[in-house]
């Protein structure tokens, strides 16, 4: 059971790690960057080089923030589950005997 809480915190540092990378990026893939036809709401080149974290401000982050909460859910709240192949087996041949069960 630990090695799996280890595995969703380190999923979740991944998540952080890939949305800081996201947050810091420049907005090229905005399509007014994209194609050099500006609006009141990208209205330059210098924006389409600001980061997505200064041209949003601090709304970005709870965005951010769901990925990282819905991978530490299983580290705070851990939930054993019946492994599926385990009882597909069982259905088969009834009693578990030949699936891997001690008895």
């Amino acid at each position: 059971m630990i090695v799996m809480r280890v595995g969703w915190i380190v999923l979740a540092v991944v998540t952080v790690l890939l949305g800081i990378g996201a947050a810091t990026s420049p907005m090229l893939q905005i399509a007014e960057c994209e194609i050099g036809v500006y609006s009141r709401e990208v209205p330059n080149l210098e924006t389409c080089h600001a980061s997505i974290r200064s041209y949003f401000g601090t709304a970005v982050w709870p965005v951010l923030a769901v990925p990282v909460m819905v991978c530490l859910i299983p580290v705070f709240v851990p939930r054993q589950r019946v492994e599926p192949s385990r009882v597909s087996c069982r259905s088969y041949i009834g009693d578990g005997s030949g699936c891997g069960v001690d008895r």
